[in-house]
């Protein structure tokens, strides 16, 4: 990406950039008295199936199902949207952000139903609800609805990256910051996700010390894109008394 990135930038073609980790997937869905989030279910996995997440400029993960996810986290959590608990099942998966989506099936007076859905992206602070009328109540309609919300969601997500994230390249700036050193770890950390962001053009250590290091970030876009991006990293760019502090987000 960053290679791409730099080619544009050559010829000033204003572009989207990368710079989110991947997002963890977490899905709930409710048919009549039945909640399916880690159970097998064969009209989402079909509907699954049939979706392409990888033509995204997001990179979608799922769950591995391990036997800790199922015990730190229900279906009516996602519906409840409880974020602390989802955030803890990304964690378990190395990553920093999730895309808390619930639906239902509603049957309506008549014998016709609707999919309702609801859903939340953590890091973009993304979310939405609606629903849309199923062909019948068959689960070959139910896919079809399915499809249509993955599918329906996944554009809101692309549509808001792109509104945010589209970088005029001829735009440049430079942001002086502290950032918390208290260990070495931290610090480690920190500068490991800076570097993984396209935006950031350069990082320069002004002071080392305890409990803060001063640092110089050289960056492509507007400061606001640039915060965008490192809160897509995990990370937060906030007031620190005079000074702007650049921190792990807190989970």
């Amino acid at each position: 990406p960053s290679l791409v990135s730099d080619f544009f930038a050559e010829y000033e073609v204003p572009h989207v950039l990368a710079a989110g980790r991947p997002i963890l997937v977490v899905h709930a869905h409710r048919r009549g008295m039945q909640s399916i989030l880690w159970e097998p279910d064969t009209t989402l996995r079909q509907a699954r199936d049939s979706v392409d997440w990888a033509n995204r400029i997001r990179a979608y993960v799922f769950p591995r199902g391990e036997m800790r996810e199922r015990l730190s986290l229900t279906a009516g959590e996602i519906e409840d949207r409880n974020v602390a608990a989802v955030l803890r099942v990304s964690r378990f998966n190395t990553l920093n952000s999730a895309l808390i989506l619930s639906t239902k099936v509603v049957t309506k007076a008549g014998g016709s139903a609707v999919l309702t859905y609801q859903f939340y992206a953590t890091d973009s602070d993304l979310s939405g609800e609606g629903a849309i009328d199923l062909n019948g109540a068959d689960a070959a309609s139910e896919i079809d609805g399915l499809i249509d919300i993955y599918e329906l969601v996944l554009d809101q997500i692309d549509t808001a990256w792109r509104e945010r994230l589209l970088v005029d390249t001829g735009e440049q700036g430079s942001l002086d910051v502290v950032i918390p050193s208290q260990s070495f770890e931290r610090l480690r950390e920190i500068e490991r996700r800076l570097s993984e962001i396209t935006l950031v053009q350069a990082l320069s250590i002004k002071k080392i010390g305890i409990p803060l290091t001063r640092i110089t970030l050289d960056y492509t876009g507007k400061q606001e894109q640039l915060s965008l991006a490192l809160r897509f990293a995990g990370l937060d760019l906030k007031p620190y008394g005079a000074d702007m502090m650049i921190d792990l987000r807190d989970q």
